[in-house]
C-alpha cells in the first residue's frame, strides 16, 4: 500500500467519499488562497491610508471593520472545507466498515475479496492523506494571511498613538506654566 498510487487512484474513483474529499480539498484551497490575497489587499490598502491623526481615526476604524468582515468570511469558508474533509474521512471509514462487514457475512470466498478490501483501504488512506494535505495548506497559507492581516491592522492601531495638535498645545501650555512658576524642569530631583 503506497500513498502516491492511492492518491492517483482516488481521482478516478466514483465513490461518495472521494467526491466529498476532493470537494473539501478544493474548498479549503480556494478559501485559503482567497484569505491570503484578501489580507495582502488589506495590507496594501491600509499601509497607504494609515496611520492617521486621531481626528480621522473613526473613519479609518470604520473602514477597517468593513474590510475585516470580508477576511472573516474566508476563515469561515475554510472551516466549512475542513468539515467537508472530515465528513469524507468518516464516509470512507463507513464504506470500509460496510465492506468488511459484507466480507465477514459472506464467509469464505474467492481470492478477489482481497482486491476489493485493498481498494477500500486505499480509498481510506487517500482520503486521510487529502485531509492532511488540506490541513497543511490551511495552516501554512492561513498563517501567512494572518500575519499579513495583523500587519495591516497595525496601521489602524498605530493611529491611536499619534499625537493630535490639541495634545501638543496642552503640553506646551503645561510646560509654559511650569516655567512661569519658577520650577526648574531640568534639575534631577533631590538636588
Amino acid at each position: 500500500m503506497q500513498l502516491l498510487p492511492s492518491l492517483q487512484g482516488i481521482l478516478s474513483d466514483p465513490s461518495i467519499s472521494t467526491r466529498i474529499a476532493l470537494l473539501g480539498f478544493a474548498w479549503i484551497a480556494a478559501a485559503s488562497f482567497a484569505h491570503f490575497f484578501t489580507a495582502c489587499w488589506l495590507l496594501r490598502r491600509f499601509s497607504r491610508e494609515g496611520p492617521v491623526l486621531p481626528v480621522l481615526l473613526p473613519q479609518l476604524e470604520e473602514k477597517w471593520v468593513r474590510a475585516i468582515f470580508g477576511l472573516r468570511i474566508w476563515v469561515w469558508f475554510r472551516r466549512i472545507g475542513l468539515a467537508l474533509s472530515f465528513v469524507a474521512v468518516l464516509t470512507a471509514a463507513a464504506e470500509l466498515g460496510l465492506q468488511v462487514r459484507t466480507l465477514l457475512a459472506a464467509g469464505p470466498s474467492g481470492p478477489d475479496w482481497r482486491m476489493t478490501l485493498a481498494e477500500h483501504v486505499d480509498r481510506m488512506v487517500a482520503t486521510v492523506a487529502i485531509l492532511a494535505i488540506a490541513i497543511m495548506l490551511r495552516v501554512i497559507v492561513g498563517g501567512l494571511a494572518n500575519v499579513i492581516a495583523v500587519r495591516a491592522q497595525n496601521f489602524v492601531t498605530a493611529s491611536n498613538s499619534l499625537v493630535s495638535r490639541e495634545e501638543v498645545q496642552r503640553v506646551r501650555a503645561f510646560l509654559d506654566r511650569l516655567e512661569d512658576s519658577g520650577v526648574d524642569t531640568m534639575e534631577p530631583p533631590g538636588e
